[in-house]
């Protein structure tokens, strides 16, 4: 198994050659439909592709295992689906990087101390935004943009003449770039398990500030590129997806859900490469209703970087915050919380078959034997616990409640409707009824309901089937019991009193 992955991580090594650290790369990981419940990050989501029904809040913490290991508010979002529209925000305190480069040079003090001179260069993104429209069920268009801001402050010499004497003395020079970087890129949606995207990163840049000629070799790099991105779902709990970039970058995933009643828990692993850097990015996450948690890792195969020269750093310059030769092994955890305000149904009827009519004798026959059976589809692209229910007119006072049933994602199953006639019900001939069906998920109203004719035969009406000949002997024996009771009721106090005449007899 070593042996394979070290063969494919030597391939992919030499396909790459040379290139740009990857920009897709995010600490959120490269996910897909099956991870639907977090929001995707501008990284590895350059058109905004939304599976947010209608408000969704994402945050992101972290550590890093430098010296001193250092833990951080990575990144908090929130994402608005408006009719076919949605817009994504994101403030992220911890997407910054900082360098200090000694010069060699030094100056000597006032205290005949020597005084280093040093480069401080700081990259920091603030702000993300995203914006994007879902033109049909299958095609959706969109864009996202990052706002960065660059330092640089360079320490120099500065001289200080007095009459008698010449003091050097340090300065510090700083200049800011403000910059905009604009993606924008299309989605098709094959199938609800295939998904295309074609996306530009770096498509415009727009710059706010002066560097000089030293300082544009530190100056963060965007160069253009085009990303193809393929998501894939084979199997309904399995995904697979690949992407590339065309600056020599590529990223690989598989993952595995795993469903239970009321809760589903993802387990993938992403492997990445570009010119210098791969490794893979392992998470296992847990969602439970409205609530979804992921705990991420970031796992470097390659050498990382604690200290380098000059040249080393303008060679690539930064063109990844999060990712870059310097980065070092994370763990991070992810929690989102999704909040609709508008009822969304996540199953429908299909139809309903009624396949038995009801025989009033047999009071607990339906509640072992289904009377009807309903063909439901989930429409939603995650497991649905549906509870089905029923109220037949003049059997039932309230609704039944039939075994919950778990539904796949976009699958049509079939579900038993079960009931418990009232022994109180007692009529002499046939007639027609009707009974609602009801099928009831997270919310609290039903997702769906129809309603069908039922016919309830007469209470001394026999199916035929002998072993159902025993709830009318039941029925008999209770009838009788309940007779005896009200005929001597009335003459309790006699026969609770001896009679003279028997009174002989008693003691003898």
């Amino acid at each position: 198994m070593i042996k394979t992955a070290s063969y494919f991580i030597l391939f992919f090594n030499i396909v790459l050659g040379d290139g740009f650290a990857q920009e897709s790369f995010s600490l959120n990981g490269f996910k897909n439909h099956m991870n639907k419940d977090f929001i995707f990050s501008t990284e590895s989501n350059p058109t905004n592709f939304s599976l947010v029904k209608d408000l969704a809040i994402d945050v992101l913490f972290g550590t890093e295992f430098a010296s001193p290991t250092a833990s951080n508010l990575y990144a908090l979002g929130i994402s608005k689906t408006l009719g076919g529209s949605n817009i994504f925000l994101r403030y992220s305190p911890g997407f910054f990087k900082e360098f200090s480069l000694l010069k060699n040079q030094s100056i000597v003090g006032e205290d005949s101390s020597d005084i280093s001179l040093k480069t401080d260069l700081k990259y920091y993104e603030y702000f993300s935004a995203g914006y994007s429209y879902k033109l049909n069920e299958q095609l959706s268009g969109g864009f996202t943009l990052k706002y960065f801001t660059e330092q640089f402050s360079q320490d120099a010499i500065g001289a200080v003449f007095t009459d008698s004497s010449l003091s050097l003395i340090r300065q510090n020079e700083t200049e800011t770039m403000k910059l905009w970087n604009i993606q924008l890129g299309a989605d098709y949606l094959f199938s609800p398990s295939l998904r295309l995207s074609l996306s530009a990163s770096n498509f415009t840049n727009i710059s706010n500030g002066y560097l000089s000629e030293t300082n544009r070799s530190y100056e963060f790099r965007t160069p253009k590129n085009v990303r193809f991105a393929l998501y894939t779902q084979p199997f309904p709990t399995v995904e697979a997806n690949i992407l590339y970039e065309t600056v020599n970058a590529v990223q690989v995933l598989l993952g595995k859900t795993f469903l239970f009643d009321n809760i589903s828990a993802n387990v993938s692993c992403n492997y990445f490469s570009d010119f210098s850097l791969n490794g893979i990015q392992p998470s296992l996450s847990f969602h439970y209703r409205n609530i979804s948690a992921a705990v991420l890792g970031v796992i470097y195969f390659s050498d990382i970087q604690k200290t380098a020269s000059l040249a080393d750093l303008t060679s690539h310059g930064m063109s990844n915050l999060m990712h870059n030769k310097f980065s070092r092994n994370k763990a991070l955890f992810n929690v989102s919380y999704r909040l609709n305000t508008e009822t969304e149904r996540l199953v429908q009827f299909v139809d309903v078959t009624i396949s038995n009519s009801i025989f009033p004798t047999f009071t607990e026959h339906f509640a072992d034997e289904p009377f009807a059976v309903g063909r439901v589809v989930n429409l939603s692209d995650k497991p649905v616990s549906v509870k089905p229910s029923s109220k037949i007119d003049k059997i039932n006072s309230e609704l039944i409640y039939s075994p919950n049933v778990l539904v796949q994602p976009k699958d049509t199953v079939s579900i038993p409707f079960y009931t418990v006639v009232s022994e109180e019900y007692f009529s002499p001939k046939h007639e027609i009824s009707f009974v609602n069906f009801y099928v009831t998920t997270e919310n609290r109203d039903a997702d769906d309901e129809m309603q069908k004719p039922l016919l309830i035969n007469s209470s001394n009406a026999w199916d035929g089937e002998v072993r159902n000949l025993r709830y009318f002997v039941k029925r008999d024996l209770n009838f009788s019991s309940e007779k005896a009771k009200r005929l001597l009721a009335p003459h309790k106090s006699e026969l609770d009193t001896t009679n003279s005449a028997l009174s002989n007899f008693l003691q003898a």
